[in-house]
C-alpha cells in the first residue's frame, strides 16, 4: 500500500501527510462515510497484520507469520514502527517559498553548510534578494550573495547534467508502472 510505504520511506513525514494522501485516494475514500480520521491513520500504521503477521499477547500468541496476504513486507512495517517511536516531526518551514527556491539546498563554498536567504533594503528603500551563510565560524558569515547569481549558477549546473540512457530507461519503466496503477485506481471507481 502506497501510504504505508510512503511513511516508511519518509515520503510522508507526518501522520497528517498520510491522512491528506488517503483523502485524495478515491478507492480508499469510497469506504469512508465521514472521511479519514487520525485514528484511522494510526490504526493503519500500527497493525502488524498489514505486514502479513499476527500477534495477540493477551492470549499468549506471539508475533508470527499469518496465513493471509500482506500489503507490505515486515521490513517496511518495522521501519514504520521505528519512525513512530522517533516521535513528532516538525512540519515544513513556513518561510520557504517561491521567492527563494534554493534556500537550504545550496551550500556555502567555505563551510559547506546550507545557505539561508533574506531581503536587504538599500539606502533608497528598495528591497534586494540575497542568499547568505549564517554559520558564525565561517569566514563568509553573513556575506550577501545576489539571488540572481546563485540561481543562474544553479541553472547552468542543471543544464550541464545529462542522465545516462540506462537511468532514463529505468525511470521510464517506473513511471509507466505508476501511471498504470493510477489509471486502474480511477477505473475502479
Amino acid at each position: 500500500m502506497e501510504a504505508l510505504e510512503g511513511f516508511a520511506s519518509g515520503r510522508f513525514d507526518t501522520q497528517a501527510e498520510v491522512k491528506r494522501f488517503l483523502e485524495t485516494q478515491p478507492a480508499y475514500m469510497a469506504r469512508r462515510k465521514n472521511g479519514v480520521t487520525f485514528e484511522d491513520v494510526l490504526r493503519l500504521l500500527t497493525r502488524q497484520h498489514y505486514a502479513g503477521y499476527i500477534a495477540f499477547p493477551d492470549w499468549g500468541i506471539s508475533l508470527r507469520k499469518g496465513h493471509h496476504e500482506s500489503l507490505v513486507d515486515l521490513h517496511t512495517y518495522e521501519r514504520i514502527q521505528e519512525r513512530l517511536r522517533e516521535g513528532a516531526r516538525v512540519p515544513a518551514r513556513a518561510d520557504i517559498n517561491a521567492e527563494f527556491p534554493l534556500r537550504g539546498f545550496v551550500t556555502c563554498g567555505d563551510c559547506d553548510k546550507p545557505l539561508t536567504a533574506c531581503w536587504s533594503k538599500s539606502k533608497t528603500g528598495k528591497k534586494h534578494p540575497y542568499y547568505l551563510c549564517f554559520n558564525k565560524v565561517c569566514e563568509s558569515y553573513r556575506k550577501l550573495i545576489r539571488r540572481e547569481a546563485v540561481e543562474n549558477e544553479f541553472e547552468t549546473m542543471l543544464k550541464g547534467m545529462q542522465p545516462t540512457e540506462t537511468l532514463f530507461n529505468y525511470v521510464r519503466v517506473i513511471f509507466k508502472g505508476e501511471w498504470g496503477k493510477r489509471l486502474s485506481q480511477l477505473q475502479d471507481i
